[in-house]
């Protein structure tokens, strides 16, 4: 247990580190890279140390079949009418064996609560028992019981299931330096780094917990030769890009758990989204059905939980260009947040204090570039109380005090200019076809490959929002110029 406790303390030094320089205003590009370069060094040398056990070792392709088999021993289960085969690009995916017909009484895919895995299981195992005594949340009680299970995996009543997981992945957990890079100019380049500082901490403070409260010196030291960051990473990659919140029947909040074969159905925009039954013995079903005709060998999607495109970055490690909602701070260059609160009740999730004062508001934008109906009125309100404080105790003429009309051309003003900004703040070509180049030197292609996706998703979102947005400049121009227009006439009229 002692090195791991070192090794603990050095960790801490690096993230802390990290996350000073992303709290430093003004600091450079090459900064960030060079104190997270720092980290990932540090985490290198970590592995490295730790001899946990190669576990990870199956070719998942292989259990497909087993797994299958082990769901339908489940009283209630139905998983006969698909079957696993490879997806491309996409990995593997669900397949369907027969036609399927909306008006089917029959669910594709039916999966009892008996065969997933949820935080309320108790692990008998070695990590599972040091980590059930310690208050975590429902995602890190999962990352646990995955830990502690694959340690023992012949011997684990999951083992089918967790041989199908997959043994490597792309996610934000396995940045190196090279493919960070490609980040740059990215919106969520810090949220990125955040929450990979955010993971180092969640190993650390789960290493200090159980040092601190287990007191057995023998369950301390098969804790510590196993719980490496390695499985704790693998294990939290399979929880955040696999797991579903269940909606419970009877229940007031969703259980998070791990689905099997649920959990291999890739997504789709539009398609069905699996619901929950219960039967007499308050025992719930996840089921899929479908309200569209599906025909044999089709493969069969399944809509996930719309997620913001940063979430959909963070936590599913994969990106669309054409759902979710896209999020931007919007700098008002005023003090009037409190005001704003004043009128519109607590909104606080949407205010951000800039070093010098003011405030910037969370803008949100639908994939057409639109701006989200709460976002609009936030702005209406904060650009109206900060021009109605410009005019205070001034003789200001009637004319230039603010109207609806002035309000929302303010506002689109913001809106296009701060995205405007935001797409020039990205490297040119030559700078990206410096990363193209370097992508060999990655320690995981796929991850750099999901940086860049996601620099072109941003690129192309922002586009949209000036797009649409200057539309909407335009027709407010045009109803300006109609407005002065009509009081022109009044007054001439009157005169």
């Amino acid at each position: 247990m002692e090195n791991l406790r070192q090794q603990v303390v050095d960790l801490a030094k690096a993230v802390e580190f990290v996350e000073g320089v992303l709290g430093t205003s003004a600091v450079t590009f090459s900064s960030k890279i060079s104190a997270f370069s720092e980290l990932y060094d540090r985490i290198d040398s970590l592995i490295k140390q730790q001899s946990g056990r190669k576990i990870l070792s199956w070719n998942r392709a292989d259990h497909f079949p087993e797994l299958l088999q082990w769901i339908e021993k489940f009283p209630g289960a139905d998983v006969s009418q698909v079957e696993i085969k490879e997806a491309p690009g996409r990995g593997y995916g669900v397949y369907l064996k027969e036609s399927i017909s909306p008006e089917s009484e029959r669910p594709v895919i039916r999966v009892p609560q008996s065969a997933c895995i949820t935080g309320s299981y108790s692990s008998s195992f070695a990590i599972g028992r040091c980590l059930s005594i310690l208050p975590l949340p429902e995602n890190l009680k999962l990352v646990g019981i995955l830990m502690s299970e694959v340690c023992q995996l012949n011997e684990s009543q999951w083992s089918c299931y967790l041989r199908s997981l997959p043994t490597d992945f792309s996610t934000i957990m396995h940045l190196d330096p090279v493919s960070l890079r490609c980040l740059e100019g990215s919106i969520y380049f810090d949220d990125v780094v955040r929450r990979y500082c955010n993971v180092c901490k969640h190993y650390m403070n789960s290493v200090i917990a159980v040092d601190i409260r287990v007191t057995s010196k023998g369950e301390k030291k098969k804790f510590a030769s196993l719980f490496t960051f390695e499985l704790f990473r693998w294990a939290l990659d399979v929880v955040m890009t696999r797991s579903n919140a269940v909606p419970v029947p009877g229940l007031n909040e969703p259980i998070i758990a791990l689905i099997p074969l649920l959990d291999i159905i890739n997504h789709g925009k539009g398609k069905d989204k699996f619901s929950c039954v219960s039967d007499e013995s308050k025992t719930f079903f996840a089921e899929l059905r479908s309200t569209q005709e599906l025909n044999a060998g089709e493969e069969l999607l399944m809509s996930y939980q719309p997620l913001s495109v940063k979430n959909r970055l963070i936590n599913n490690a994969f990106v669309t260009a054409d759902e979710g909602i896209f999020q931007l701070f919007i700098d008002l260059q005023s003090q009037t947040e409190e005001s704003v609160k004043s009128i519109l009740g607590d909104c606080d999730a949407y205010f951000h204090r800039r070093e010098n004062g003011t405030w910037e508001v969370l803008g949100e934008f639908l994939p057409s570039g639109q701006v989200t109906d709460l976002t609009l009125t936030v702005l209406r309100t904060a650009v109206a109380l900060r021009e109605r404080d410009l005019c205070v105790g001034k003789a200001v003429p009637e004319i230039f005090i603010p109207t609806e009309l002035t309000v929302d051309k303010q506002v689109y003003t913001i809106i296009v200019r701060t995205a405007t900004e935001l797409l020039n703040r990205f490297p040119k070509a030559s700078a990206e076809d410096g990363h193209s180049s370097a992508l060999k030197d990655c320690t995981n292609v796929g991850v750099a490959q999901l940086c860049r996706d996601e620099v072109a998703v941003e690129k192309a979102r922002l586009q949209c929002i000036i797009s649409h947005n200057s539309d909407q400049l335009k027709s407010v121009l045009k109803l300006l110029v109609i407005s002065a227009k009509d009081q022109r006439v009044a007054v001439d009229s009157a005169s």
